[in-house]
């Protein structure tokens, strides 16, 4: 378990704690109603990501009431596995299901080479593929991604929707090769992006795009940053490689 892994857990715990110790002075609410806002409370004190301040502020409620439900075992076992065909990403990775705003979209679209062939690393639904073949027709668009559910709703919208410039991919983004891509796309994490960035330098050819939606590569300087107006206020991170 990594050190993120270990504050998001304190949070639970601290939260939990400050509930018990409400209850014992007197607070009129039960435990249940209590530690979830002060959860996203220190979610947002700790700057956690956005995505966990919903998942502290629901955290203890589903649990109550998965126990209340009195649910068959096979229920838990198959809610763990559509999670871990979901997400499996978070486990082996660190990276979880990010989607690309519409405003990543449109400058993408606006910016990107004339008949690029971008490789999106972790594509997730394909939500970036399918916006830029509706937007750059003349793009050639592949995506990876490991994880089994996103990918599958992904393939079969690239295959009803009828759209051959679109490729989607199951497997192991560190496995995927980046040569004959001249962009190259990813929305992971803080975690892989030392990792990825070391991939790109040794795979990508020369003249290549690495974009990298709000994570930095650490200690890198891009060659261009761009804030985009959403609700995660992203910025997109672009190296041009020379060699």
């Amino acid at each position: 378990m990594t050190v993120f892994y270990l504050r998001q857990l304190s949070i639970f715990a601290m939260a939990l704690a400050l509930a018990v110790l409400l209850g014992l002075l007197g607070a009129p609410w039960p435990l249940v109603w209590l530690q979830p806002p002060l959860a996203l409370a220190l979610a947002i004190w700790r700057q956690a990501p956005r995505w966990w301040w919903l998942l502290h502020l629901l955290m203890l409620p589903a649990m109550v009431l998965a126990l209340d439900a009195q649910l068959p075992a096979w229920a838990y076992l198959l809610a763990a596995l559509l999670l871990f065909g979901l997400s499996r990403n978070v486990l082996t990775d660190r990276v979880p299901l990010f989607l690309t705003s519409r405003a990543v979209l449109e400058v993408l679209a606006a910016r990107l080479p004339p008949g690029a062939r971008l490789l999106d690393l972790g594509c997730g639904t394909g939500r970036l593929l399918f916006g830029l073949a509706q937007r750059r027709p003349d793009l050639q668009l592949h995506g990876v991604e490991s994880a089994w559910l996103p990918w599958l709703w992904a393939y079969l919208r690239a295959r009803l929707a009828g759209l051959p410039q679109v490729r989607i991919t199951l497997g192991n983004l560190w496995q995927a090769p980046l040569a004959g891509h001249d962009v190259i796309y990813a929305y992971l994490s803080p975690e892989p992006m030392a990792r990825i960035w070391h991939k790109v330098q040794q795979e990508a050819v020369p003249g290549a795009w690495f974009i990298s939606n709000s994570f930095a590569v650490p200690d890198v300087q891009p060659d261009e940053c761009i804030p985009i107006d959403d609700a995660t206020a992203s910025t997109l991170f672009i190296w041009r490689l020379t060699t």
